[in-house]
């Protein structure tokens, strides 16, 4: 099953580990808001959206091939507080957003990886 649909990124997540050539471990995955803005009559208009991701990776015999890794994705999100349900929604939309773009983070070092193994 491919991780991510691009064609110069040939990267497979593997169900069972013993199938996989690379064990990526993620050790924190800690995603959070915090309010931005507020109006005058203190009704929150905007979040800082953030998702702080560490992980590592190995090989099956053990060896550490990409040490212990903190990336993060950072979003802004600003709102009438007349439409705070489509807010929430939004909201969703975005930490969505933020875990694709760790996703691919990762991936790049996974590639990144290969082609320093490959020289």
């Amino acid at each position: 099953m491919p991780l991510l649909a691009h064609p110069h990124i040939d990267v497979k997540v593997a169900v069972h580990p013993v199938d996989a050539d690379l064990i990526v471990e993620v050790l924190q995955d800690s995603p959070n808001s915090q309010i931005a803005s507020s109006t005058g009559t203190g009704q929150i208009s905007g979040y800082d959206l953030n998702d702080v991701v560490v992980f590592r990776a190995f090989d099956k015999s053990g060896h550490e091939l990409i040490p212990q890794t903190q990336i993060y994705g950072v979003r802004n999100m600003n709102f009438s507080p007349h439409t705070v349900l489509s807010a929430d929604i939004q909201e969703q939309q975005m930490i969505g957003d933020i875990r694709k773009e760790l996703a691919m983070q990762v991936t790049m070092y996974l590639i990144a990886l290969g082609r320093h193994s490959a020289k």
